[in-house]
């Protein structure tokens, strides 16, 4: 508690652009529709859904609720979003809504109870204070990191440079090398002439 906290940068949850609009929708049991963009691929798909809860994990928003095409529960990231969400006519009953947040939580935190990735982290840089809170150590050297969104994942370590190196999983690393080397290769471009 003495000393100062220097080089600490705060992450603030934003509402995504989303949430108003899935926000009203659960307070009024309607029907939505939106188009999603999941990760690989090219364009997004149109999704019809039942929203029952909006829950935060691990800084991001997602709607959890009822894909009305195949009637199962799905979860969906706020920020693959893409466009306006439609608020449609058709609603449905109330009471789907009951303990479906604390439902969406659990199958997050299941999710990440299955998949965690093997991390070696240099001691005392940023990476090691973000990821040191949610890690455990593993059994040989490194940290495990639970995780529910591979992509997510990737796109944090690879903004920790070389923080942090991934040592499984195999996609994982992949993940984070083809974002970096992405980096690199756009800032190479940069200052040549045309």
């Amino acid at each position: 508690g003495d000393e100062p906290i220097i080089g600490f940068a705060p992450r603030i949850t934003a509402r995504d652009a989303a949430f108003p609009q899935l926000q009203e929708a659960i307070e009024k049991s309607r029907v939505v529709l939106f188009d999603y963009l999941k990760p690989g691929e090219d364009s997004p798909r149109r999704r019809r859904i039942r929203p029952l809860a909006l829950v935060d994990y691990e800084a991001r928003w997602h709607v959890f609720g009822v894909d009305v095409d195949i009637e199962a529960d799905r979860m969906f990231l706020l920020s693959r979003i893409v466009g306006d969400v439609k608020i449609t006519p058709k609603s449905f009953d109330s009471e789907l809504r009951d303990g479906a947040g604390e439902r969406a939580l659990a199958g997050l935190e299941n999710v990440a109870a299955q998949n965690s990735a093997l991390l070696e982290v240099t001691p005392g840089t940023e990476a090691s204070l973000r990821l040191g809170r949610r890690a455990t150590p593993a059994a040989t050297q490194g940290i495990l990191v639970p995780f529910v969104d591979l992509h997510i994942l990737a796109d944090e370590l690879a903004s920790y440079g070389p923080e942090v190196r991934v040592v499984e999983p195999t996609a994982l690393r992949d993940a984070v090398v083809d974002r970096l080397t992405a980096v690199v290769a756009t800032h190479s471009d940069e200052g040549e002439p045309s």
